[in-house]
């Protein structure tokens, strides 16, 4: 029994050096992110207060902070992570990074099949910071083709969220959305506030470049303006320098149809709801 007592005392020490530089320094990593999180969760508060690009800047490097600790860690953890650097990067300005991060990780939870709210939030994420794109480059003067195609992904992304939304209310005994507009929302609320984003998405590309000029900014492109976006989308989707003529706010855009400017103003951005775009 002395003997099995001694035995155990002398490793002792191996299994503490190994829970140290093993699952030890795991442990550590996450504890260390988990503070960099909460910092940056507090400075996103301060940021949705003013959105300075100041202040959202400091969210984007706390969240960055948090990541590299993880370092190259695939679990869920790290990839909200990353989703919530995006995030602070559409509110801080930087439009076309925060799209081509978020494409990857959109590309990578379907790919993957990761959980569905996961999914819908990087999901919604990306056609925000679509339609902030959309509406920078229209202010921007972009051709006619390259600030649509960031308008219809937008459109094509929302419409997505509304009827995933739609069909998981019904599944869950939810009222189904009737054909008439008049909804309670509190019947469906994540498939009504899609639905107006979609239709949100919808007006921003049927408005007048003069109309669009008039109208204020929805936080998504508050801090977008002066980075030379539409040039970076060019760049980002291998267009060349110069090539093609320049289209600028043309009529009949593709896809698009045009309507009366009286109704394309009411609501655009939806700048007035707490949950929608623009909030």
């Amino acid at each position: 029994m002395r003997k099995w007592f001694i035995l155990v005392w002398l490793l002792a020490p191996v299994g503490l050096l190994y829970f140290h530089y093993g699952p030890g320094q795991r442990l550590q990593a996450y504890d260390r992110a988990a503070g960099a999180v909460r910092r940056a969760e507090a400075l996103e508060a301060i940021a949705k207060k003013n959105g300075s690009p100041e202040n959202w800047l400091r969210v984007v490097e706390a969240y960055q902070q948090a990541g590299k600790l993880l370092g190259e860690e695939e679990s869920l953890i790290a990839r909200r992570i990353r989703l919530n650097t995006a995030h602070a990067m559409l509110y801080q300005g930087q439009l076309s990074e925060a799209i081509q991060d978020l494409d990857v990780l959109l590309a990578d939870a379907v790919e993957k099949k990761m959980p569905q709210t996961y999914t819908d939030q990087v999901r919604e994420t990306l056609a925000r910071a679509q339609f902030g794109a959309a509406w920078v480059m229209r202010l921007e003067g972009a051709e006619t083709k390259s600030w649509t195609a960031q308008a219809e992904k937008a459109r094509q992304n929302f419409r997505l969220l509304a009827e995933t939304a739609l069909q998981q209310s019904t599944e869950a005994g939810a009222t189904p959305m009737p054909k008439s507009a008049k909804v309670k929302k509190a019947e469906l609320p994540e498939a009504i506030d899609h639905q107006k984003n979609l239709e949100a998405t919808v007006r921003l590309a049927q408005l007048d470049a003069s109309t669009i000029k008039g109208l204020p900014l929805p936080k998504e492109a508050q801090n977008g303006q002066g980075q030379g976006l539409s040039d970076k989308m060019k760049k980002a989707e291998g267009e060349g320098e110069g090539e093609g003529e320049g289209e600028g706010e043309g009529e009949g855009k593709e896809g698009i149809g045009k309507q009366k400017e009286g109704d394309a103003r009411k609501g655009a951005g939806s700048g007035q709801r707490g949950t929608g775009l623009g909030s």
